[in-house]
Parts: structure tokens; sequence; C-alpha cells
């Protein structure tokens, strides 16, 4: 699940302009290192990260939540998460 989110992250990441891991770590408020570890797979952010990072890179929840954890025992997939904040 940590790589595919990573994955999921780095994508969306580059989509939203931002050629440098390190800078949106900065405008999130966490070590660049931290941030690497999320794109590499090797960790996940908490919530509170989680939400500011859907924030900045203008995706909704679900568009960096796992396929595989997306599916519904019914076999159709998620297509929206609603933050509440």
């Amino acid at each position: 699940m940590k790589k595919d989110f990573g994955q999921l992250l780095k994508a969306a990441r580059e989509r939203a302009g931002y050629r440098s891991a390190a800078r949106l770590a900065l405008i999130l408020g966490v070590e660049p290192a931290r941030y690497r570890y999320w794109e590499r797979g090797q960790a996940l952010p908490d919530i509170p990260t989680f939400v500011k990072l859907c924030h900045q890179l203008r995706v909704d929840p679900i568009d960096l939540v796992p396929s595989f954890i997306r599916e519904k025992p019914n076999g159709k997939q998620v297509d929206h998460l609603k933050v509440v904040t």
C-alpha cells in the first residue's frame, strides 16, 4: 500500500507543477527527507498532513488512495472521499 501511495503522490506532485519534492515539503511544513519517505513508499503522512497535501496538490483525497483499497466488496470503486475540516 505504501509503495502505491508513493507512486500516486509523486505523479500528483508532478502534475501540480512541483518539480522538486523538497519545495512541496517546505510548503507543507515537513522535512524534505520525511516527504521523500512518502514518495518512496517507506512511510505515510498523518491525516492532517494528508489533508494539506490534497489541498496543496488540488486533488481529491481518493486520487491518492491505491485502487485496491477503493474497491468495495461488491466490486465497485469508491470515486470520491469527503474531507471534513
